[in-house]
């Protein structure tokens, strides 16, 4: 039994030396794998180059020649009949358009390892993303996929993109400058009167709240329809123009100011107490009279008078009200003058 065990194994060994040493079945069994391999590459649907690497006497890359293609390269990149062709004659121009694809073929050919990379190339009009081998010094292998219609749907999404936020943004301005055109007085530039009265209503309601003090400035411009006659309607809007400005460089920023009409302007004031609240009133009175206005060359005197009141209750109709009473009581007193009184006792 061992002998023929033996026997058995060593029959085995010899015919597998034997099968080794066959050239015929050696020879077959490279074919076979050359064919698996050559049918392996034809039907990537990659594109595949193999191409031997040239330098100059200095060892920089300057070509390189394919040796071998499979049909997706023709596909991918047009170029037909390139084997045994050197790049600079199958492709015109891509070595001034593309340098960097010589300098990477040149080092992995050189055998400073693979490389994956994406590229423009020019002189062919695609974009590939490529990886790079070498399969002996000197050679390499590299295989790549056009992604140039991906890249122009990024290109496409990315403007498309572009032009969706700049939309955007002309949209919000064109919003906000809406916002603003319904809230502002077109020649002054202040509050309308719908927005003032608004903002009125608001500090009230922010006074009742709190428990804050709120005071109420009803501003107009003395002897107006002079200035209109006298000098001209235009003058008369640069008038209004320049009385704004100044009783709003007199507030603090967050005080309320706007136009009710014609030559009307209200001030909101709150927290404060009446002498603060009257020195306020006084310092836009001031403002207005201490130099006349200037329109085309004319010197145009202005005052205004001024009707504060307290609020110490009561609607803002109400308030509204009094402050022009106490207006009133400011044009017959003489004008160019202040009057302040407190809301409860004109209540």
């Amino acid at each position: 039994m061992v002998l023929a065990s033996a026997r058995t194994s060593s029959d085995r060994i010899s015919g597998l030396v034997a099968g080794h040493l066959d050239p015929v079945r050696a020879e077959e069994a490279l074919r076979q794998s050359e064919d698996r391999y050559r049918l392996l590459v034809e039907t990537m649907m990659d594109g595949f180059a193999y191409c031997q690497m040239l330098y100059d006497e200095e060892g920089r890359p300057v070509d390189w020649i394919y040796l071998a293609v499979n049909s997706a390269f023709v596909v991918l990149t047009g170029l037909e009949n390139v084997v045994g062709e050197r790049a600079t004659d199958a492709i015109p121009g891509i070595k001034d358009s593309s340098p960097e694809l010589f300098e990477i073929y040149g080092r992995v050919a050189a055998g400073e390892g693979p490389e994956r990379f994406t590229i423009d190339v020019a002189a062919l009009s695609i974009c590939l993303n490529i990886a790079v081998s070498s399969p002996a010094p000197g050679y390499f292998v590299a295989v790549f996929e056009n992604i140039t219609p991906r890249k122009k749907m990024e290109a496409a999404l990315e403007e498309a993109s572009r032009r969706l936020k700049q939309t955007n943004r002309e949209l919000v301005k064109a919003r906000d400058a809406a916002v603003l055109q319904s809230r502002t007085d077109s020649l002054t530039g202040c509050l309308n009167r719908r927005s003032v009265l608004a903002e009125l209503y608001e500090e009230m309601e922010r006074a009742k709240r709190k428990g804050g003090s709120l005071t109420l400035g009803m501003i107009d411009v003395d002897d107006f329809k002079h200035i209109n006659d006298t000098f001209g309607h235009p003058a008369g809007d640069g008038v209004l123009c320049e009385v704004a400005s100044r009783c709003l460089d007199a507030l603090r920023p967050y005080d309320v100011f706007g136009r009710l009409g014609g030559d009307e302007f209200l001030v909101v004031i709150s927290s404060v107490d009446e002498d603060q609240a009257r020195s306020a009133l006084e310092r836009i009175r001031e403002a207005i009279a201490a130099a006349p206005v200037s329109y085309e060359g004319q010197q145009i005197s202005v005052t205004v008078s001024v009707g504060g009141v307290l609020w110490r209750a009561g609607s803002a109709t109400d308030l509204i009200r009094m402050a022009d009473e106490v207006l009133y009581q400011a044009k017959t007193g003489g004008r160019n003058r202040l009057v302040m009184q407190d809301g409860e006792q004109l209540a």
